[in-house]
């Protein structure tokens, strides 16, 4: 029987059912480690593009004070 996302889209599951350890191991992608802890580990950050131009920060920045200053009165 379809349970969960394969009912809602009229499909069948193509995964097979792991239990116990097998199962945990399969969810976290591999053997235990401290990473399953920590919802961070694998992520990746990039430096930001030295394009960016920071007048475009100040314009959103006064449109936002200008509609809060609007809001108010």
């Amino acid at each position: 029987m379809s349970q969960g996302i394969e009912r809602l889209k009229n499909t069948t599951p193509t995964w097979e059912k792991k239990l116990g350890w097998e199962g945990m191991k399969a969810a976290f992608d591999g053997n235990f480690s401290l990473s399953w802890f920590n919802p961070f580990s694998g992520l990746q950050c990039k430096k930001m593009d030295q394009g960016v131009n920071t007048n475009d920060f100040e314009m959103i920045k006064e449109d936002v004070t200008e509609a809060l200053t609007e809001q108010q009165y």
